[in-house]
């Protein structure tokens, strides 16, 4: 058997050695896409346009002003006294959000009042106006900070002052590069081992390869592995230049046990060959594999928390996402990249995935029929 299974692997990467198109996909494609990706999934919004209306025009509310246009965050928009004006402005979407400054602004600050300082943004795309708003106030924090302004928490009490003291533990810089590098590799790993190993079977259907295989005196195990080795091992690969890429492309330390993530790698990697190999099981024809593929891999994508917090998901969601093998993935490269967590930290995603990955391959060798039609 070993025999017979060395030569069947060899077969295979014979064949996609022959492939140019192939090899370019498979080795040069992720890494453009690893490069490119984490820069076009950033989180942080800047050039956010920011109207303001000053109906006060003192020197603090345009020292304050000022101060929220240097934070890189915001270009600025004119200026206008009008409300109506402004929220004109708002409702064509040449401005983001508004930041209205109350007329004797300054006068109520210099005699210990708390003025009222209104937020107006355009939540149309909800993610930018929360961001608008919460940038806008921190920028106003700290500018209250700068100017050494203090706010009377009530008219018949003394004014209360709280010094509030932060750490930011595994990623100080908030640098969204080492935050999201270690997911988009995971999210690689899983688009081209799915898709390439999902048309296996049915690509071998079509050319009318499989009933001479089937003829042959291999086994239905040693046939499976001999499709999956392979892709196992160009998986391993570009993993191994994705950590690269990680490493030295981008300079993020990775804080954990390497092996620990070839560890999982190779487990998550039989989990998706497996599950590729069992929808070329069940296709017909090549386009039906492909998009099967594609279904799983949004859903996939979209539920892994690489692009959005699981725990902003509502909990049917969360429930049915405990079955998403790639926010398993995500969470522990993320983990181990970052945090440096061991074995003992992860053993109950590790131990899940194995699962997963044992019961898919026990379903597809029972699901393959060794027979010509």
């Amino acid at each position: 058997m070993g025999y017979i299974l060395l030569a069947f692997i060899r077969k295979e990467l014979l064949q996609i050695r022959r492939n140019k198109m192939m090899l370019l996909v498979i080795f040069l494609i992720p890494v453009v896409q690893l490069v490119v990706l984490v820069f076009a999934a950033n989180p942080i919004i800047k050039n956010i346009a920011l109207l303001v209306v000053d109906s006060d025009e003192s020197q603090i509310s345009k020292d304050i002003t000022n101060r929220c246009y240097s934070t890189g965050y915001f270009k600025r928009v004119d200026s206008y006294v009008n409300r109506s004006q402004a929220m004109a402005t708002l409702e064509r979407g040449d401005a983001d959000v508004i930041l209205e400054f109350p007329s004797f602004f300054e006068r109520d600050i210099l005699l210990g009042r708390s003025p009222s300082v209104m937020i107006s943004a355009d939540a149309v795309n909800g993610i930018k106006g929360v961001l608008a708003v919460n940038y806008l106030q921190e920028s106003l924090l700290l500018s209250m900070k700068d100017l050494d302004l203090r706010f009377m928490v009530n008219a018949n009490r003394e004014s209360s002052q709280v010094d509030l003291t932060y750490s930011e533990w595994y990623n100080p810089l908030r640098d969204h590069k080492s935050f999201m590098l270690p997911g988009i590799l995971g999210m690689l790993l899983t688009v081209i081992a799915i898709m390439l190993s999902s048309v296996n079977i049915v690509r071998e259907r079509e050319k009318g390869n499989i009933e001479q295989i089937n003829v042959t005196p291999i086994s239905k195990v040693t046939f499976i592995l001999g499709k999956v080795i392979p892709y196992g091992l160009i998986g391993l690969v570009q993993f191994t230049i994705g950590l690269a890429v990680i490493r030295f492309g981008f300079s993020v330390p990775i804080e954990g046990s390497v092996v620990l993530l070839y560890f999982v790698a190779i487990i998550y990697l039989s989990l998706l060959l497996s599950t590729g190999f069992l929808i070329s099981e069940l296709s017909e024809n090549q386009s039906q594999a492909m998009f099967t593929t594609l279904f799983l891999i949004f859903i996939f994508v979209l539920m892994s928390g690489l692009l959005t917090p699981v725990e902003s998901m509502p909990d049917w969601a969360q429930l049915i996402n405990r079955a998403n093998p790639l926010a398993y993935m995500v969470d522990i490269m993320r983990r181990v990249v970052l945090k440096g967590a061991t074995m003992i930290d992860l053993w109950r995603e590790i131990l899940i995935l194995v699962s997963f990955s044992i019961s898919v391959n026990m379903i597809a060798i029972f699901n393959y029929r060794k027979s010509v039609d």
